[in-house]
């Protein structure tokens, strides 16, 4: 039987206990998972600029991986994602303009 996701326990009781036993194991699987936070190395910023079809030049590139590490840091200090911190393309864009002032990244 198709198990709807909006479905009551008093639905699933209708088609057979066998209904309501699958979507215990399946939520029990799910439950069982753990969450594992990827590493951070000083490399890691190199994931980002790889997606990218530009050449840095290298105080670019050095702005780029500093970025990135605060990004990283910020996003587990807050528990927040990195994207949220700071998406990629504002990450590169600031990395490749090189602002001189606060002013120029706002």
């Amino acid at each position: 039987a198709v198990v709807s996701t909006q479905s009551t326990g008093y639905e699933l009781l209708a088609e057979g206990p066998h209904a309501l036993e699958s979507v215990y194991r399946n939520s029990a699987r799910e439950c069982m998972q753990v969450y594992r936070k990827p590493t951070y190395s000083d490399d890691s910023y190199l994931d980002v600029y790889h997606k990218i079809r530009i050449t840095l030049k290298p105080q670019q590139k050095e702005c780029l991986k500093q970025l990135h590490s605060w990004r990283d840091q910020t996003a587990r200090t807050e528990d927040e994602s990195t994207a949220f911190v700071l998406p990629n393309h504002m990450m590169l864009k600031i990395s490749e303009l090189l602002p001189p002032d606060q002013e120029g990244i706002l």
